[in-house]
């Protein structure tokens, strides 16, 4: 489920977004997520946005056939904390630059928080819009750092988007993509693939069995997301959307500090489901 709550004033937008998602598997390993986020955007001149996102997650697994030393005790409930904060620059008609950097804290909470647990990710990259007086057609081009695979890495970032007709915009890039399709003004289709990736500490008790080492070890996930989503736009303030989705190259490993393999969860490649509301509020 997926309810978002939007208020703008002149030069401001702030979002509470909730969203709920399931992803079964018939595998050894399947997980469901709760996500509240908070978004504050403010336009303080025509050319320059700002904006703070603060995230708390909360994701609840199943693992079966495991041994019990790789297992979470119940509940089995990992949480996420986070907050991102971005900035936009318009240079002139066409180009722009545009920078984010995300910190957040993924673990069970078993212990106290360390804050040499603490993450990063992020993006810089600079734009431009070209075409008409409305511009049907974006390139960017940057640099971002984050786990889209095994582990934090820098990476290229790059996409170019173009109205192919009224109702038909594509967006190619790595590492996202989207196609979007208007019905009408109230039914629309969104498609995105997308590299996604994460790892969370998991802190073990010292009376750990089965030889593994007790003290924080890492859950770490990976997959390409293909999905897509149908919205409808029931009145001006509401809206609901059902996104199925299929997660390609799906992988969970519980590792070490030193990224060394502790228990391959033997993930299958899985489809999700998610959907729910929106709700917007302008004043």
């Amino acid at each position: 489920m997926n309810i978002r709550i939007e208020a703008q004033a002149r030069k401001m937008t702030t979002n509470f977004d909730y969203m709920y998602k399931v992803v079964p598997s018939e595998s050894n390993f399947s997980w469901a997520q709760h996500t509240l986020d908070f978004y504050y955007l403010r336009k303080n001149t025509g050319n320059l946005d700002y904006g703070m996102k603060f995230e708390f997650r909360k994701q609840h697994l199943s693992l079966y056939n495991t041994p019990k030393a790789s297992t979470i005790d119940n509940p089995n409930e990992l949480y996420r904390i986070g907050v991102n904060g971005s900035v936009s620059w318009k240079m002139n008609q066409q180009w722009y630059l545009n920078a984010d950097v995300t910190s957040f804290f993924a673990s069970d909470f078993k212990e106290a928080m360390d804050f040499s647990e603490i993450q990063y990710s992020g993006k810089i990259f600079l734009g431009i819009g070209f075409g008409p007086k409305t511009p049907n057609q974006k390139l960017k081009v940057g640099l971002g750092y984050g786990i889209l695979r095994k582990r934090p890495l820098l990476y290229p970032f790059f996409s170019y988007a173009q109205s192919l007709s009224k109702k038909i915009t594509l967006e190619l890039g790595y590492p996202h993509s989207t196609l979007h399709y208007r019905i009408n003004e109230r039914h629309y289709l969104m498609s995105t693939g997308s590299f996604n990736g994460e790892y969370t500490n998991i802190h073990l008790p010292s009376n750990t069995p089965n030889n593994l080492p007790y003290g924080t070890v890492r859950l770490s996930q990976y997959a390409f997301d293909l999905n897509i989503g149908y919205h409808y736009n029931i009145q001006p303030q509401w809206k609901t959307v059902i996104k199925i989705g299929y997660l390609i190259d799906n992988n969970a490993t519980i590792n070490d500090s030193h990224n060394n393999i502790l228990y391959d969860l033997a993930t299958d490649p899985s489809v999700y489901l998610s959907m729910g509301i929106t709700y917007n509020i302008h004043n």
